[in-house]
């Protein structure tokens, strides 16, 4: 199962992905820990992309809690901007 795991883990595809990533992390998530999204950016930033991690405060993937949802796409609009602009 392991192997299975790390065969599909996005970690180990990194150096394939050649477009700009926005990541967005709850920074409570009990399914993907924060640990693992500040991982993949860090691999991005080595090969070049300018990867992003945009942590919200909530228990999972905060973009469906109304209050953290404007955080988001402000956040996202700037990573967009340097990227594009």
């Amino acid at each position: 199962m392991r192997a299975f795991l790390e065969n599909i883990s996005p970690l180990n595809s990194a150096v394939e992905i050649t477009k700009p990533l926005f990541i967005e992390q709850g920074m409570n998530d009990p399914i993907v820990p924060l640990s693992e999204s500040e991982a993949m950016v860090a691999a991005l930033r080595k090969n070049g992309d300018p990867g992003l991690v945009l942590n919200g405060q909530g228990r999972r993937s905060w973009v469906c809690q109304r209050e953290e949802l404007r955080f988001l796409i402000v956040g996202g609009d700037s990573f967009h901007e340097g990227v594009f602009c």
